[in-house]
């Protein structure tokens, strides 16, 4: 019963999409046994605009009306009660499934009941068990009546465009990547060194510090403090290995900037490695709790795997979260570590560990190259705070071009920027 009163609470609180799914899937039936729950899920599927609008109160209060004098109960109190039962509405599926399968097993039940008086002979027993199977088809039909629609298909893309995603923030990137969107998983890979986790925290800077975004960042490989240090020095272009110093001695820039990403909408997580289930529960909490809109494992060589053969195991873990993120809402970005072969050439897709799911489930991939034996003048040009060329190469992309762009590095300050100049001075 716990099921269908979390399915009827996930109806109610998203009617546009969960209660006309629902509508559409089981008709003219009803698919709850539950009394309470069932006589709530026929006053709503019987409202004249129950779809139309996403007011709640006034949803529950017309309801209400219709239930009045049934049962002698507070139905304004039990349907609270019922919308309250789940704080989000991320499983429904789930619920749905649970629900769907008892439906089933009634619907079936009841032809094997109503049949069973009839059996004389061999012949009535298969008559019963084809008029059960024919049953069943029936419900599998209308389970799947709303699977296929191409015009809303079309519409979705439209929203899709309206939306526009979001931004790495670099704009030749950009260029070339197209938006990030939830479910769509933004693979940043590169050898050790090179400086995957920097322009991740680039990223993570645009969209929560200077865009107010919320985000949930998983940072195995670094704390948490190293982090927003880099991102103190990029926002000040101080050392990033002395920004914490100059917190100490209260450099107000540096004090001001950290507040600005202490205040910032970002979720920390450092914890060592976490397995998938808990990395899933991290992120239904946090789109419950945080809105969160984007969510990054730094790096993927850190979750906690099965037992299985560890390619096999990162596969279907980065799966898992692709799907958790795509039904939540969410942008998975995901930092990989190049196989050690990549070192003798420029990095691509087949370079990838475990890189056939990893390919396979990306919809952008960036790759980037530089050398990371710097000689005399480029670490000289490092300590005066200019820039190094990397190579950003989009291997993989949905909605832009793959190809290359050369970046400015600014080792000093854990800072990438556009177009990569050979006798610039300072970042903009």
């Amino acid at each position: 019963m716990n099921a269908e009163k979390a399915l009827m609470s996930c109806i109610l609180q998203d009617q546009t999409v969960i209660g006309s799914e629902i509508l559409s899937m089981f008709q003219r039936d009803n698919p709850f046994e539950d009394d309470v729950v069932r006589r709530v899920y026929h006053a709503w599927s019987t409202l004249p605009n129950r779809t139309s609008s996403d007011e709640l109160i006034t949803t529950m209060l017309e309801i209400e009306q219709k239930l009045k004098g049934a049962m002698n109960i507070d139905w304004l109190t039990e349907i609270k009660e019922i919308v309250s039962f789940l704080p989000h509405t991320v499983d429904w599926r789930k619920y749905l499934a649970t629900v769907q399968k008892e439906y089933t097993r009634r619907c079936a039940t009841t032809v094997l009941h109503s049949g069973l008086h009839d059996i004389d002979s061999a012949e009535d027993v298969q008559e019963l068990l084809q008029r059960v199977s024919k049953e069943l088809l029936s419900v599998d039909i209308q389970k799947e009546t709303n699977e296929l629609d191409p015009r809303l298909a079309v519409q979705e893309e439209q929203d899709r465009l309206r939306r526009g995603g979001l931004s790495t923030g670099i704009a030749s990137i950009d260029e070339l990547l197209g938006p990030l969107e939830p479910g769509e998983v933004l693979v940043v890979a590169a050898r050790t060194s090179v400086g995957k986790s920097l322009l991740v925290g680039n990223i993570i800077r645009w969209l929560s510090v200077q865009n107010n975004v919320p985000g949930l960042v998983h940072s195995f490989e670094m704390p948490a403090a190293k982090c927003i240090g880099r991102m103190v020095a990029s926002l000040t272009g101080k050392n990033s290995r002395e920004v914490l110093g100059l917190y100490s001695q209260g450099e107000q820039e540096v004090v001001d900037s950290y507040e600005r990403i202490f205040n910032a909408p970002i979720v920390w997580d450092e914890r060592g490695s976490l397995s998938m289930a808990q990395i899933k529960n991290k992120l239904r909490r946090c789109s419950a709790q945080h809105s969160i809109k984007y969510a990054v494992l730094d790096h993927v060589g850190f979750i906690k795997l099965g037992y299985g053969k560890k390619n096999e195991e990162l596969g279907k873990a980065i799966k898992e979260f692709k799907s958790e993120c795509k039904e939540l809402g969410v942008i998975p970005i995901i930092v990989v570590q190049l196989n050690r072969s990549s070192i003798e050439e420029e990095p691509g897709l087949h370079h990838l560990k475990a890189s056939g799911d990893i390919e396979e489930d990306a919809s952008q991939v960036i790759l980037l190259h530089r050398e990371t034996l710097l000689e005399p003048e480029e670490r000289q040009r490092v300590a005066e705070g200019k820039p190094l060329p990397i190579k950003a190469g989009i291997a993989k992309t949905r909605y832009g071009e793959t190809g290359y762009k050369q970046l400015a590095l600014f080792l000093h300050s854990s800072l990438i920027q556009d177009n990569y100049v050979e006798d610039e001075d300072v970042p903009e």
